[in-house]
């Protein structure tokens, strides 16, 4: 049994459709489920003891690796949801952004399913997230982690929202990193936490963008400020950026300030 006969199990679906099958991997009926998104296919297993899951791109030439979940690592996402126009209102009424131009989805628990991307925009995983914004109309799960990261073994942890611009600005989430994007044009990504590597930092460096912004959240200063000492050199122009908020909680004008237009 493989991921291949997932795919083809999984080939007549239309995109927002989705079925439980025989696991493929453990063998168990109807105790898969795929669903079938924008741009591939996600499965997982439920069943006790198995936990695979994963995500299956269409894209021909990128190769994805089977990731086996550990029990306690193993997530059942259920049929993901498109969102509904509250939350559409609710983004662009709390961070002025339009989530038509963001794939975001929801999932079975009320929580928001974020994907994962690469600068060629190949979805390599996804992060849930608690609904913990102000105001916000979804109740999550109570007392769960904020952010749960799910990425492929081999892919850096980037989030990539590729603008047309000439600069990269590396922040701590995916809801500023688009809002950087959607504000400036220039590309946002996102370091799904205040750390980065030497392999996170020569995928930004091959970009060779005109300019690398690390703006962290305010608690985090002085990490950006390590960043920028220990892999500000691999880039063309470096530059920390402070402010007492969060990007994804700055107003346009205050952004633009920042880092221009």
């Amino acid at each position: 049994m493989s991921r291949e006969a997932t795919e083809l199990e999984a080939s007549d679906l239309q995109i927002g459709e989705d079925r439980y099958i025989d696991c493929t991997f453990c063998g168990r009926t109807n105790k898969m489920g795929v669903s079938r998104v924008s741009d591939g296919v996600l499965y997982n297993c439920f069943s006790s003891g198995c936990g695979a899951r994963g995500f299956i791109p269409s894209h021909p030439d990128y190769d994805r690796k089977l990731r086996t979940m550990a029990p306690r690592h193993r997530r059942w996402i259920g049929k993901p949801e498109h969102n509904t126009g509250a939350d559409w209102q609710y983004f662009y009424d709390h961070f002025g952004l339009n989530l038509k131009e963001w794939d975001v989805q929801t999932t079975h628990k009320d929580e928001y399913l974020f994907p994962i991307r690469t600068p060629e925009g190949v979805r390599v995983g996804e992060v849930i997230r608690q609904p913990t914004w102000p105001g916000c109309h979804r109740k999550g799960r109570p007392g769960a982690p904020k952010a749960q990261t799910y990425i492929e073994e081999f892919a850096p942890r980037l989030s990539w929202h590729k603008g047309e611009g000439n600069a990269i600005v590396l922040v701590e989430d995916q809801v500023s990193a688009e809002k950087i994007k959607q504000t400036t044009g220039h590309t946002g990504v996102a370091l799904l936490g205040n750390t980065m590597d030497q392999h996170a930092a020569g995928v930004i460096q091959a970009e060779q963008a005109e300019i690398v912004f690390i703006w962290l959240d305010a608690d985090m200063a002085s990490q950006a400020y390590l960043l920028n000492a220990e892999y500000g050199p691999l880039f063309r122009n470096c530059r920390v950026v402070y402010t007492d908020l969060d990007p994804k909680d700055l107003s346009a004008d205050e952004i633009l300030t920042q880092i221009g237009d």
